[in-house]
């Protein structure tokens, strides 16, 4: 896989999500997901394999989000 930047995107660390390996409780992530995302119509998500991620789409499921794609 080519290293770069997609345009227009943001970063959002997986291991942003957690605490001590066990996922932050769901108020804390909706505030991580609200400071990145703003307003987007539309979600995706990208790493290395699709493991990373199919967990931070997870996320954005449990966090009310739709319109999304890995």
């Amino acid at each position: 896989m080519r290293s770069g930047h997609i345009p227009n995107s943001r970063s959002l660390p997986f291991m942003d999500l957690l605490n001590k390996g066990e996922a932050k409780p769901l108020a804390e992530i909706k505030a991580i997901f609200s400071d990145v995302v703003d307003d987007a119509r539309q979600l995706q998500f990208s790493c290395g394999s699709g493991i990373t991620a199919c967990a931070l789409a997870l996320f954005a499921t449990e966090c009310g989000y739709s319109n999304l794609s890995v």
